[in-house]
């Protein structure tokens, strides 16, 4: 079990979950977010652009950032983890569904995160037609470049950048980082924040269908990239984000689904979310999960 003392410039605390189930690996590593590490038993992020280093422990999360760091705090942590969720209720409500229960068990505890409205967005632009791995070397060279340079002990990173800095480093500046056709996207979605046309964080109180709305007048976001901002940023666990991947696992599990039409993304989207209501982005998320797994992707 890691020890919960922080080295010096860092302070620790421990986070409990009160016999929640949690999964660090399958949480962090899924898919949902980009920037986590692992590093021994330990787990390195970046959260509101502040380092971050989780572990579980015995009753909880330990959790070290640096000593002047007041902006992640074990709330603010709890409501990242979203622990204010019962996982234990989601399953009981999934668990009718047959075809779910291996997903749900094979991959218990892990948990649909809570994160920044902006860095997911950026993110799920830079993750259309990618993969992880592109899409990390994407995340991370655009940090590099445009974010401050953050650290903790002897670790350092950079935070993600804001939207003015985007705004101001331009569509070519972001193609010269390997983002492809990605970049114009990135930049005009950028220069709409920094404006204050769009209020990313404000969409969290907005219901599902005006948060969709508004996040699809916005250059390169289309049904799947929306709900997934949604899902993992904006409490929308009705959310359901339809992929190539989604697609397939629906038509070989769910015989009811092979009636919509697969190329509809809106009506498969639909139909699922009527299927696994309440919670039909966790669905989603242990099937996706589970199916990139198994696909080696």
């Amino acid at each position: 079990m890691a020890g919960t003392v922080a080295a010096q410039g860092q302070r620790s605390g421990l986070l409990p979950h009160y016999g929640q189930p949690f999964d660090f690996e399958n949480t962090l590593l899924s898919g949902q977010a980009f920037r986590w590490r692992k590093r021994e038993s330990w787990y390195e992020g970046v959260i509101l652009g502040h380092i971050v280093r989780v572990c579980e422990v015995e009753g909880g999360i330990a959790f070290a950032t640096a000593d002047d760091d007041g902006a992640v705090t074990a709330s603010r942590l709890r409501d990242y983890f979203s622990l204010d969720i019962d996982l234990q209720e989601v399953y009981s409500a999934l668990s009718r569904h047959e075809a779910l229960q291996e997903s749900l068990g094979r991959y218990r505890g892990m948990r649909v995160l809570r994160q920044d409205p902006w860095e997911t967005t950026l993110s799920f632009l830079c993750a259309q037609n990618s993969n992880v791995l592109r899409i990390t070397r994407n995340i991370e060279d655009m940090c590099r470049t445009f974010g401050s340079r953050i650290s903790l002990g002897d670790l350092t990173r950079h935070a993600y950048p804001t939207p003015e800095a985007l705004a101001e480093a331009g569509e070519q500046a972001l193609r010269a980082l390997g983002l492809g056709y990605r970049a114009r996207y990135v930049v005009s979605v950028a220069q709409k924040v920094a404006r204050g046309d769009v209020d990313l964080t404000a969409l969290r109180d907005a219901s599902y269908a005006d948060a969709l709305e508004t996040l699809m007048t916005l250059d390169g976001v289309g049904d799947k990239v929306a709900n997934c901002i949604m899902l993992f940023s904006m409490d929308k666990p009705q959310a359901f984000p339809v992929d190539t991947h989604i697609r397939q696992v629906l038509r070989d599990r769910y015989p009811r689904a092979r009636r919509v039409k697969s190329s509809d993304i809106r009506r498969v989207r639909a139909w699922a979310q009527e299927y696994f209501a309440p919670y039909a982005g966790y669905a989603n998320h242990y099937l996706f999960h589970s199916r990139r797994v198994e696909g080696g992707q």
